[in-house]
């Protein structure tokens, strides 16, 4: 007899899983690279090489036909050296999408010379605080640096609605209102519509298998339900089936995957990186701030008591 998995039976087997990133122009490279795991008589052949390489710099360039994955944090343990859990993929023709953002990784993401404005697509596996501690912080700060349009985010739907991804979002966005209002005396969207500080939400029904969450530019991601009998067969003699290249996976580690070729390397970056630069506007492109300036949405009251007449109200 078969008993039906609850949500919140599936929550504690990590939820909603992000199942597989595919580019039209690098899902034969990945599947060379790496050899199929579909089917369990085929191996990695000799041509498929893992180079181990260095070191990473960030702003390398991707070619046309390569997907580079970096490992931002990588366990749910508070560590100094280690952040909670995301991982950072992009693709050749320039997009790029994160996957889970756990505490204190957008150090990570910043240290690598990723802007906000590269920040914009965010696919949530579970809600569980080790994968989303950091969406705060990105929704938060992206709209005052370089990312003037909506944040995306994909997550798990739930048997009820408090359960899903919408729900969350919702709330996070209440949440901060006072940080949102706080920020816009700066301009926080475009003149042409559209504004950081919105959020475009979409649910995953957490128990489908090889749903679809995103289809566009020739990039496909789905989705899968992270229970038991579809976590099996890649936990279950992997070497039986695959005979390609493994790694374990640390902070800052890169893989760069080619048609013949996965180079291995980690990334160089600074203790003590700034904002990397990002999308720059010309002022006629930016929408007018919600307030002239910082002190503007303060309450007469409160300016005659705390800040001193000649600062507020020069003329």
């Amino acid at each position: 007899m078969k008993t039906k998995l609850t949500r919140r039976d599936l929550l504690k087997l990590s939820g909603l899983t992000v199942g597989s990133v595919v580019a039209s122009n690098a899902l034969a490279p990945v599947d060379a690279a790496l050899g199929s795991i579909r089917k369990k008589d085929r191996q990695v052949g000799d041509s498929q090489q893992l180079s181990k390489e260095p070191f990473f710099l960030p702003g390398e360039k991707l070619a046309p036909d390569e997907m580079r994955i970096t490992f931002m944090g990588t366990c749910f343990i508070p560590r100094l050296k280690q952040e909670a859990n995301s991982v950072f993929v992009e693709v050749g023709s320039g997009d790029s999408f994160i996957f889970d953002c756990g505490s204190g990784v957008t150090a990570k993401y910043v240290a690598c010379g990723v802007p906000y404005s590269r920040m914009d697509k965010i696919f949530l596996t579970h809600l569980h605080a080790d994968h989303i501690s950091d969406l705060i912080f990105i929704y938060c700060f992206g709209p005052s640096t370089d990312r003037k349009t909506p944040l995306y985010v994909w997550g798990p739907s739930g048997d009820k609605p408090e359960e899903g991804i919408q729900f969350f979002c919702n709330k996070m966005k209440e949440m901060m209102h006072w940080h949102t209002e706080s920020f816009s005396f700066l301009p926080t969207g475009l003149a042409r519509g559209g504004d950081g500080y919105d959020l475009v939400v979409q649910e995953c029904p957490y128990m489908t298998v090889g749903g679809t969450a995103y289809d566009r530019n020739g990039v496909k991601i789905t989705h899968f339900t992270a229970n038991p009998e579809n976590l099996k067969p890649a936990l279950e003699d992997i070497r039986y089936w695959y005979n390609g290249p493994v790694a374990i996976a640390t902070d800052l580690l890169v893989l760069n995957i080619s048609k013949n070729k996965i180079r291995q390397r980690r990334a160089r970056v600074s203790d003590y990186a700034w904002y990397p630069v990002g999308k720059i506007y010309e002022a006629k492109d930016l929408a007018k701030p919600k307030y002239p300036s910082p002190i503007a949405q303060l309450k007469p009251e409160l300016l005659a008591n705390v800040i001193p007449e000649e600062v507020y109200n020069r003329s």
